[in-house]
């Protein structure tokens, strides 16, 4: 119950975030679009992260810590190839925002 709560309140957050980051010009140069690489190899470099470039910084103010990255997706790629449950708060040069990350097992 107690993680339903938290999916929710992360998924309002990251909803909200979105209009702020509307409004500081995010481009469609802070996303790479894998799906259309002409190769499968160029499909794998698209998603790969630039872990030398992608830092944990503090966020003092917010009482937590962000993951900082030179690109939107690096960052998501970043907090999503963690395999962790939760929000984790994102920093790029187009501004701040939240990563929700959840799992579900599926009955087949």
């Amino acid at each position: 119950m107690k993680k339903s709560i938290l999916l929710t309140i992360c998924i309002l957050i990251l909803i909200l975030s979105l209009n702020t980051a509307h409004t500081q010009g995010v481009s469609s140069d802070d996303f790479l679009p894998p799906i259309q690489a002409k190769t499968s190899e160029q499909s794998k470099q698209l998603l790969e992260v630039k872990t030398a470039e992608v830092k944990i910084e503090s966020v003092p103010e917010m009482k937590t810590e962000a993951v900082v990255a030179p690109t939107t997706q690096d960052a998501i790629n970043s907090v999503v190839n963690k395999h962790e449950i939760g929000c984790k708060m994102i920093k790029t040069g187009s501004g701040l925002g939240w990563v929700a990350t959840g799992m579900v097992n599926y009955d087949t």
